[in-house]
């Protein structure tokens, strides 16, 4: 009896062992990856969005892409380009450490959907993605999303963004980077459109809600929209200075 107490005991202790090694697998890309964006869905999302803006709007353009994760939206943001006949600069920021630490309080967890960088670049250019059109810049928003990271990066009107970072925090810092970078029509994606607030908590619509507040010149209407596993999530809205 005291044999099975014991190792009932060591199973309960190395539980959370296993967890972290599993984490550890998943983010390094050992372990098969559950796509976390609906990929035809977004690619229709993305075709509405270079239509309604005209190939012209992304000379010298750049896609913003905030929370990459594995890289499965801006795969899609690349094939969706390419048949359009446009090739704007793509850059994604991710800190490729999943979910910050005080995530809990916005309903997430944190370390939650990390993908090393090396993970996702194998992922893209398997996928058939042209590496030399990325830039993927890693660390946490609070450090990366500055004034001198637009300048170092030369980023001069940001055509279509996409918000995959979740959290309000997070979600708030990428909008406010973008704002200079948005010209006088612009699209944004939200990924995670809704799903705090049915929670009693605050995510992206919210953090959209507080910037165009902030920015009364701009008008966002809806484009389109996509849904995961049956979730209507995904919001394209166009935004334009009035």
């Amino acid at each position: 009896m005291k044999h099975q107490l014991r190792s009932a005991a060591g199973r309960v202790r190395r539980l959370p062992m296993v967890r972290r090694l599993e984490r550890t697998a998943r983010r390094r890309g050992y372990l098969k990856w559950r796509p976390l964006v609906s990929l035809e869905g977004f690619e229709r999302s993305m075709d509405t969005a270079i239509a309604a803006l005209g190939a012209d709007t992304f000379r010298d353009g750049t896609y913003l892409e905030f929370g990459v994760s594995r890289g499965t939206s801006m795969l899609g943001a690349y094939q969706a380009f390419e048949r359009a006949g446009v090739s704007p600069k793509m850059i994604g920021f991710d800190s490729f450490e999943g979910m910050p630490e005080g995530s809990e309080a916005e309903g997430w967890n944190a370390g939650e959907y990390a993908s090393s960088q090396a993970a996702t670049t194998r992922y893209l250019k398997r996928g058939g993605m042209d590496m030399s059109r990325l830039t993927l810049v890693p660390g946490w928003f609070d450090d990366t999303l500055t004034s001198r990271t637009r300048a170092d990066l030369g980023i001069s009107h940001a055509p279509i963004l996409m918000i995959d970072c979740d959290i309000f925090s997070a979600s708030k810092l990428a909008l406010d980077f973008a704002y200079p970078l948005m010209a006088n029509r612009t699209v944004i994606v939200f990924d995670d459109w809704g799903p705090m607030e049915r929670l009693g908590k605050i995510g992206q619509k919210e953090a959209f809600a507080a910037f165009l507040e902030e920015h009364p010149e701009l008008d966002a209407q809806p484009l389109s929209e996509y849904d995961f596993e049956g979730n209507p999530n995904g919001r394209v809205f166009l935004l334009e200075r009035s």
